[in-house]
């Protein structure tokens, strides 16, 4: 049997005092070889005592201390300081099924070739299964297989392939590029960002149906984020990714298309008397347009290494009828 490589799990922190603990204990109960697992904790400035709890607690746990909180962008420094073969990007609020690692490590021992892997994403409270890909549209909303009446046996035999937001890489490939999640998105839309980066390039997003992991949903932006903000952030970052990463010809083609069903947004905002929502939602494209600069020097970097059509992207990753369907049952 072949040595197991060794894998980095790179975990955000954030005031996670009582969260924290879920993915932690975990990870001491994973079917994986211990000395081939290096666990990091990337900590975003806590001030809640979470910090101390996991020196005290955890002694396995490296961690890595940052003077301030930069959310999603503090796993670039952990992808810079992991030693693992292989680095999990994982939020606090999950739960590592035994099994996961090693079922990730197939995927990879199946294609050699590959540089990143998703596994499925399961409920952590119901247990179920919710969803093993995302998908896009030319909107730039994005949708899943939750309500394609999901099981896991249509789960297992499905080969269709799209991105998770839980990405498994090669540490090599992750260092390779500029940053793994865009420093300037703080939260929100970075996997959509990241997923289609990877497809510009060429790469496959691997699907990894037996690897589990348990997610807890929301269980730390709910408890430090408003409403609005988590609008404002979506609508900022989603128009970046919009404005970064497709090719010339669809910026003037599918532009109309990506602010149509916003605008229909703010109309129902209006209607609804949703102001603070239309306010967050302009701030967004305002930011946008007082950051042009450098979201235009972003995007001269990426699509010079562009190896791929954005047709041939969406034919991986894009799914619009999901996508309408996902938004009509959430009412977006």
């Amino acid at each position: 049997m072949k040595m197991m490589p060794k894998i980095s799990l790179l975990i955000l922190n954030y005031n996670g005092l009582d969260i924290t603990p879920l993915i932690l204990n975990s990870i001491q109960k994973l079917n994986y070889p211990s000395e081939r697992i290096e666990t990091i904790i990337i900590d975003n400035a806590s001030t809640d005592g979470s910090r101390e709890m996991i020196e005290k607690k955890y002694p396995f746990v490296k961690i890595i201390k940052l003077e301030k909180n930069i959310a999603y962008g503090a796993f670039n420094q952990g992808v810079k300081r992991c030693t693992g073969e292989f680095c999990f990007l994982l939020n606090n609020d999950m739960e590592i099924d035994p099994e996961c690692l090693r079922e990730l490590i197939a995927i990879f021992r199946k294609h050699p070739e590959a540089v990143i892997a998703g596994p499925a994403i399961y409920n952590f409270k119901s247990r179920k299964l919710m969803y093993t890909r995302k998908y896009i549209s030319r909107t730039f909303y994005q949708g899943a297989d939750h309500f394609e009446d999901l099981t896991e046996e249509k789960s297992m035999k499905e080969e269709l392939e799209a991105y998770t937001g839980v990405p498994f890489l090669r540490t090599s490939f992750a260092r390779s590029l500029d940053y793994v999640f865009d420093p300037d998105y703080f939260l929100f839309v970075e996997d959509i960002d990241l997923a289609y980066r990877i497809r510009m390039l060429g790469h496959t997003f691997h699907r990894a149906p037996k690897a589990k992991l348990y997610h807890d949903c929301n269980a730390t932006t709910k408890l430090f984020f408003a409403n609005t903000q988590l609008n404002y952030l979506v609508e900022r970052n989603t128009l970046q990714t919009f404005l970064k990463g497709v090719q010339a010809k669809n910026l003037f083609l599918w532009t109309p298309l990506f602010f149509f069903p916003r605008s229909l947004k703010l109309i129902t905002y209006l209607f609804t008397f949703k102001i603070s929502f239309i306010k967050s939602t302009l701030n967004a494209w305002v930011w946008n347009i007082h950051n042009i600069k450098k979201i235009y020097q972003k995007r001269k970097v990426i699509q010079s290494q562009r190896k791929v059509s954005d047709k041939v992207i969406f034919s991986a990753m894009g799914n619009e009828r999901a996508v309408l369907k996902y938004m009509f049952k959430n009412k977006t």
